[in-house]
């Protein structure tokens, strides 16, 4: 299941983080927290993002058998 992982460094820098989101999903979820925080700073984009359709679905599932082994 997708989340939003918040996280605040020491020199209080925010940190938000898309888990397990596919495609431009994540951006789309995170679109108002960022609103709300303020400029934006720097954005990396994960592989994830790039998957679609049946890939999506592979990547979905090896992670899932990762987490339940």
């Amino acid at each position: 299941m997708p989340k939003i992982r918040v996280s605040i460094t020491k020199s209080g820098s925010v940190l938000v983080e898309g888990v397990d989101f596919i495609g431009e999903s994540c951006l789309q979820a995170t679109k108002n927290l960022e609103l709300a925080l303020g400029a934006v700073v720097e954005r990396t984009s994960k592989p994830e993002q790039y998957l679609q359709g049946q890939e999506a679905a592979q990547e979905r599932l090896m992670n899932y058998m990762q987490q339940n082994q």
